[in-house]
This record gives C-alpha cells, sequence and structure tokens, in this order.
C-alpha cells in the first residue's frame, strides 16, 4: 500500500515562505501549518537528509 502527502508552500514576493499547506490521501482535505520539519533517513548512504 502506498499513501502521498502534499506539502505546498506559497512565497512572498521576495520569495519567502508565506503560508505552508499540508493534505494527505486520507485526510478531510487540505490544513495550514504554521512550520515544518522534514527529515529523510538515506538507507544506502546511512545518513539524514534534509
Amino acid at each position: 500500500m502506498k499513501k502521498q502527502i502534499r506539502i505546498d508552500v506559497t512565497l512572498d514576493e521576495n520569495h519567502l515562505p508565506d503560508k505552508l499547506e499540508w493534505e494527505a490521501d486520507d485526510s478531510d482535505g487540505a490544513r495550514e501549518a504554521g512550520a515544518a520539519l522534514i527529515s529523510f533517513w538515506d538507507k544506502k548512504e546511512q545518513q539524514a537528509m534534509r
């Protein structure tokens, strides 16, 4: 089984994040977030990717 999480970042005129929204396959629609911290573990390289 595969699921998706989509993250949309709206930028201001200076290309800085202005709005952050996320939505998952099993959520009730897009939700606004105040901040996010995302980290992935690279299995092959045995290190975190941020």
